[in-house]
Formats: structure tokens, sequence, C-alpha cells
């Protein structure tokens, strides 16, 4: 059993700037030290990384330098390969990796299972970014090749890889923030596991994203603005989860 708190990363495209407003929160409010690991897919998976090892304000700017030739379509739409690469050779190589992260692919060969990677097992920064590059992958790109098997995003077709909360709680996690990219989301009933679930206060956010009325930057400012504010709101809550967590750890 994990006396930590975990953190699940949703996939879900230029969303994912939400997410990089909640870990703000997070180090605000004083509740990040506390959370000893992160799940996440596709685009949570690569905040994962990049939180873990550039850290908040890295992260922020990275993500308010993307423009709409960063994504295969704008607004809805997912980083293509060539710039998750990019940052995943300059922000990521060579960091250590301190707290447990793992990552969500789905095998292209049928019945196409999810498979977990973690980070902490690979041998090298090229099959970490192999990793990454396999969770970002949507339908339409080419899958990623991981030690002899192909992979794209671990989210295509299922929520539960998408949002990782009940493989986090199968792996011993029972303090988990969840972070969802959806403000329709629907959430599922993990037993015997606190979980606190934060989504957009937008209903904007979610299925059939077609933007928010600004220009590129700035919708990627306002979803992050959105992102800190919804996990502010919950801030007594998250800070009863954390204070959980640490007498656990001082109980052992």
């Amino acid at each position: 059993m994990r006396h930590g708190l975990g953190l699940v990363l949703s996939g879900g495209g230029m969303q994912g700037a939400y997410e990089i407003g909640v870990w703000h929160a997070l180090e605000q409010i004083g509740a990040a030290g506390s959370i000893d690991g992160i799940f996440g897919t596709s685009v949570g998976a690569l905040n994962a990384l990049l939180l873990e090892t550039a850290g908040f304000r890295k992260a922020h700017d990275i993500w308010l330098d993307l423009k709409p030739s960063d994504f295969c379509g704008w607004p809805e739409s997912a980083l293509i390969p060539e710039t998750a690469a990019a940052i995943l050779e300059k922000h990521t190589a060579s960091r250590q990796i301190r707290r447990e992260i793992c990552v969500f692919c789905q095998s292209t060969a049928p019945p196409n299972p999810v498979h977990m990677f973690r980070l902490r097992d690979c041998g090298s920064d090229a099959e970490r970014s192999q990793i990454l590059l396999a969770s970002v992958a949507m339908p339409e790109q080419p899958p990623v090749q991981i030690g002899g098997q192909f992979f794209r995003g671990g989210g295509i077709g299922n929520a539960n890889a998408n949002t990782p909360v009940i493989p986090m709680r199968a792996a011993g996690w029972r303090r988990i923030l969840s972070v969802w990219l959806d403000y329709d989301a629907v959430f599922p009933r993990v037993p015997d596991c606190k979980v606190l679930h934060i989504r957009p206060s937008d209903r904007r956010i979610g299925r059939g994203f077609t933007g928010l009325p600004k220009t590129d930057r700035k919708i990627l400012h306002d979803i992050m603005a959105m992102g800190f504010s919804d996990t502010m709101l919950q801030k007594p809550l998250i800070l009863r989860l954390a204070a959980e967590c640490e007498a656990g750890k001082e109980s052992t």
C-alpha cells in the first residue's frame, strides 16, 4: 500500500494546458510535495514528465509557446509527433525522476490491450521518449515501436486508460487526485480509495471541444487559469487528503 498522494492526469490534446494550472494550484496550496506518483496518458503523460523534470514554470512557458501548427488540427487537437519529440529532447533528457511515473499506451495488435510503462524502468532517455511518443500518438499518426511491439495512445476508446484512476488504485494508492479534461466526465467507482476529482468548470471543455473565442495563446492561458481556479476551490479537501497521506507515512 502506498502512503503518498497519487495524481492522475488525463489525455485530451491541447486541453492538457488545464493540468499545468492544476499543478500550479497544488504547489500554491502546499500539496504537491505529498504527491509520490503520477499516472498519465497521452498529453497527461507528457505533462507528468515535464512537471517532474522541468518544473511548473518551464512547463507553463512551454505550453504558452505552442502554436496551432504544433497540433494536428486546431483547436480540437493533439500534439504532432515532431513537437512532442522536441519538447522531450530539450526539456526532459538526462533528468532524474524522483516520483513514480507510469504511462499508458495501447498495442496495435488485436485485441489492442493497454500497457502500463514505469518510466523508472527505462534504461535510457531514448526508451523513455519512445514510450511518451507512443502515448501521445493518435489513430491517424504512425504507431511507435517499443521493444518489438507497436503502440499508440493509451486512451483511444478506453476511458479507464485515458484517465487511469483504477490502475493507480490497483498499484497501491489509496488517496488520489484525478484530473479530468472533460466537463461531462463520468467518474468511475473506485472501492477502498479516497478519490478527489478535479474537472473543468466550463462546459465548453471536453467532448466536441471547439475552443474558447480568443487567440491561440489566450486560449491556452485561459485553460491554465481555469485549472488553477478549479483546483483552488477544492483547497480544503486537497489539504485534508495531503495531511492524511503525511500521517500515514509517519505511522509506518
